[in-house]
């Protein structure tokens, strides 16, 4: 089987936004789910290859793109919210699945795993050195996708879904003394990582 497009990156990265403007361009993607054109989620994060697998009836299928693609977002914006979505209830089958991700132990709480999931799921798409989207620079940034699509360059205009304001995502942006606080040494591999995506660490 055969896609389009993959975006791959961690919940609260901009998938949502992601979505919505890849289908205002006429692909027909879903997000966290595999649409007629292809795919924005986390879920496939872990095919290496450029490939993705989707279940379907207690089958595997294996799933080849024609781009993929990894989304990044600031892991202190990331971090702010991913533990509530982790935790909310219309999340349970996605949070089932992430406990069983490799490397989160059971009974880790919802913070820490968030802070695990975030640092292996970008040292994974950072060894398969895909072009990187960085949400905050997104008006650049779509080009790359544009391009290699197929697609009209100007940016989409979409509004935001699912946005923090307001929602119940709307906590503060932690500090990197917080993340530590978490848990030291993986909050130390969340700033290397931070430093190599090219970010400053603060915000």
């Amino acid at each position: 089987m055969r896609k389009r497009i993959a975006v791959l990156g961690t919940p609260r990265s901009g998938t949502f936004w992601m979505t919505d403007a890849l289908r205002s361009v006429g692909l027909n993607v879903n997000h966290e789910g595999m649409g007629p054109d292809g795919t924005v989620c986390g879920y496939y994060a872990w095919a290496d290859n450029h490939q993705g697998y989707l279940p379907k009836h207690g089958r595997i299928t294996p799933i080849e793109f024609d781009h993929t693609f990894h989304l990044v977002r600031h892991p202190l914006r990331v971090l702010r919210s991913l533990p509530h979505v982790m935790g909310s209830q219309n999340q349970i089958g996605f949070a089932a699945w992430w406990k069983r991700m490799p490397g989160i132990p059971p009974g880790w709480d919802k913070r820490m795993g968030s802070l695990v999931y975030w640092v292996k799921t970008t040292e994974h798409l950072l060894k398969r050195d895909l072009p990187k989207i960085y949400i905050e620079r997104i008006e650049t940034d779509w080009a790359k996708i544009a391009t290699r699509i197929g697609v009209p360059t100007e940016v989409p205009t979409v509004p935001v879904r699912n946005s923090i304001v307001g929602s119940i995502y709307e906590k503060p942006i932690p500090t990197w003394k917080e993340i530590e606080a978490i848990n030291e040494p993986w909050a130390k591999r969340a700033q290397q990582l931070t430093t190599q995506l090219g970010y400053e660490l603060g915000l």
